[in-house]
């Protein structure tokens, strides 16, 4: 089973759920929290603001950025086709951005961002900052090649943000059998006020539905 991101419209999500029907023979569903009780309450919070997404690599960050162009959302990025909105540096970002800070620029004389947290750390406090930044998001993906404990890791760097109006949310990709244990992670990133959600393409479904 392939996704060739952006060339229909299917996701990562809807790939992994064919897959498993295939081997298991049979319809399969994806249970997952998906906080609709908490849409209006935060579409109030960041309405006018912009959003920034920080990945360890390009799929889901071109995953992002297709769903967020096919629903008309203008996004800058590095990984965009679109000329008018390809970002000339990933360190600097612009109005609705998503960066995919596994590309050379980034990783040259470091460790994967999947291992090495520390540019994002300082890229999400930075931008933090900036009040018209009202979402922040990022990807977390577990496994063997991937930092040991990702929540524990981030968890200094959200505490450093003194802000209630700043909505965090992180999708998390992986399975409870990882090292890192889905459960654990997600339980630890929950305690910092970070929304999580079990896939990216429900992570991107809900920023559209708090921004549109």
């Amino acid at each position: 089973v392939i996704d060739f991101i952006g060339e229909e419209n299917l996701s990562l999500k809807d790939v992994a759920i064919k897959g498993v029907e295939l081997l298991k023979r049979r319809k399969v569903s994806l249970k997952e929290e998906k906080y609709l009780n908490l849409i209006g309450k935060l579409r109030k919070k960041v309405k006018g603001g912009f959003f920034r997404g920080f990945y360890s690599g390009g799929t889901l960050a071109n995953e992002a950025v297709f769903f967020f162009e096919k629903s008309n959302i203008k996004v800058y990025s590095n990984v965009t086709k679109k000329k008018e909105f390809l970002l000339p540096t990933g360190f600097k970002s612009k109005e609705n951005t998503v960066v995919d800070m596994g590309e050379d620029e980034f990783t040259r004389g470091k460790p994967h961002p999947m291992i090495d947290f520390s540019l994002r750390k300082e890229r999400i406090v930075k931008e933090a900052k900036n009040k018209k930044v009202k979402i922040i998001f990022f990807d977390i993906v577990l496994g063997f090649n991937a930092h040991p404990d990702p929540a524990e890791e981030i968890k200094d760097a959200v505490k450093r943000i003194r802000r209630k109006d700043l909505v965090i949310l992180s999708s998390i990709t992986g399975v409870k059998e990882d090292p890192q244990n889905l459960l654990i992670q997600e339980k630890k990133l929950k305690e910092l006020g970070i929304l999580t959600f079990k896939t990216h393409k429900s992570m991107i479904d809900f920023i559209i539905k708090l921004i549109k």
